[in-house]
């Protein structure tokens, strides 16, 4: 059950995207959100950023370098949870809210619970966390 008064904070904290800013492939604004785009790859020893992963044609599989025929159309993030009962999905999530600087509560699976491919939104996301994130691997 939703908050009342959450549509009311959520549009105080739109982003505000405009067109010349060049989001990497891995992410994209869909009116007050952000869509970010994740290769999982769970049971790691430490939750981590891997880089950018894919070949850039749609489908998230590639060599993982992003050195395909575009630019990488996933953000490869190593997980420490094991796949098992969404206890990797829970990490995504608690991780990914706290390297877009946005509560825990804003960041919300949108497909792939039984994937390694998966799509969160991110209510309210700063487009100036996912550039630096993005600079740190070009």
């Amino acid at each position: 059950m939703d908050h009342p008064h959450r549509a009311d904070r959520v549009l105080r904290r739109t982003v505000r995207v405009s067109l010349s800013t060049a989001l990497p492939a891995w992410c994209r604004a869909e009116g007050d959100m952000l869509i970010v785009t994740v290769y999982a790859q769970p049971g790691a020893k430490h939750t981590e950023v891997q880089g950018p992963h894919g070949n850039g044609n749609g489908n998230g599989n590639g060599n993982g370098n992003g050195n395909g025929s575009g630019k990488a159309d996933a953000l490869k993030i190593r997980v420490a949870a094991p796949p098992l009962d969404g206890r990797a999905n829970l990490e995504l999530r608690r991780f990914l809210a706290g390297i877009l600087q946005v509560p825990r509560r804003d960041v919300m699976l949108l497909s792939g619970d039984k994937s390694r491919n998966k799509r969160f939104a991110i209510l309210g996301g700063r487009v100036e966390a996912v550039l630096q994130l993005a600079a740190n691997f070009t």
